[in-house]
């Protein structure tokens, strides 16, 4: 009796194994044809979006090119119609003066400044100043993208990518967009996240305890520079909300205070350091400051102390 299998002498679970083995590959072939199939599907939708978003802007009608942006980045159409506007009379530079994504982040720290300063006791007495510190530290965070139904927007991506796409969850498309950029390396979920509280100089444990008003997440690819425009805007909304008061009700918390913010604090981090030295050594220090002969080299012009400039 002639065999007229190829493998006569392989046993029978080897021949089972290497059936199976195929039939795994054929069914991953499969799903992988069938994957890529509905990729290409995507990128013809969007190609024939964007034909069509092309062809609206080169015709100049507004009311076409409104249908086809849904509110990106949470813009209204009178944002829309105000950028429209100034970008027609001034130009692409003019257009800057918006800047709507950092005047909300800056509203944004100003509520939780606000929000912080409701757990404090009620103050009176003659207006004065309280001196307040601003710590900065990072703190590790699962890379993963999450929604937040307060907001409707998916949190979990990097700042220094927030300007590349749209953030706010709308339609099914805006989280496919979402996940398109972040497999083609356009946008990148945070690694670290940016913790920014505010401590009270006070003897008084409920004011002293540090309030945290900001969390922002970073892929630890901003430079220094950048960085500084990110504390700038920590330090902005501060200077805002200087002057503590009720939010709602009747009556005022702590509108006797003044907090001024005196310091920056946090660790030896050189992109840090690179940011803090950008923000405050703007100008000269003047010969008669009375903290100029604490920073200066022991020199013998001011070996003796009589002599320091007063």
């Amino acid at each position: 009796m002639r065999h007229s299998s190829k493998y006569p002498s392989h046993l029978h679970a080897y021949l089972v194994d290497t059936v199976r083995h195929k039939t795994d590959q054929c069914r991953r072939l499969k799903l992988t044809k069938l994957n890529m199939a509905r990729k290409l599907i995507g990128k013809m939708a969007a190609l024939n979006e964007h034909k069509q978003f092309v062809m609206a802007v080169a015709s100049g009608r507004v009311e076409r090119v409104t249908q086809l942006v849904y509110n990106p980045k949470g813009f209204t159409e009178d944002d829309i119609m105000l950028g429209l506007l100034i970008l027609r009379l001034g130009g692409a530079r003019l257009t800057g003066i918006l800047m709507p994504s950092s005047n909300s982040h800056i509203a944004e720290i100003e509520d939780n400044i606000v929000a912080c300063a409701e757990g404090e006791p009620e103050s009176s007495g003659p207006p004065r100043i309280m001196h307040r510190v601003v710590m900065l530290d990072e703190i590790a965070v699962e890379q993963r993208p999450r929604w937040d139904d307060k907001t409707n927007n998916i949190l979990g991506a990097c700042r220094e990518c927030s300007n590349r796409v749209s953030f706010q969850l709308n339609t099914a498309a805006d989280l496919e967009v979402f996940f398109n950029a972040l497999d083609d390396g356009d946008i990148h979920l945070a690694s670290e996240a940016t913790v920014v509280a505010f401590g009270v100089l006070d003897k008084d444990p409920r004011v002293y305890s540090p309030r945290p008003c900001c969390i922002s997440g970073t892929d630890k690819t901003e430079t220094g520079p950048e960085h500084a425009k990110f504390i700038q805007q920590i330090l902005t909304a501060g200077y805002n909300k200087r002057t503590q008061r009720k939010v709602g009700g009747e009556g005022r918390a702590r509108d006797n205070i003044t907090h001024r913010d005196i310091c920056v604090s946090s660790d030896g981090e050189a992109k840090r350091g690179a940011a803090l030295v950008e923000l405050t050594m703007t100008r000269e220090l003047s010969l008669h400051s009375p903290i100029y002969p604490l920073l200066i080299p022991p020199t013998h012009e001011f070996s003796n102390h009589s002599e320091w400039p007063s």
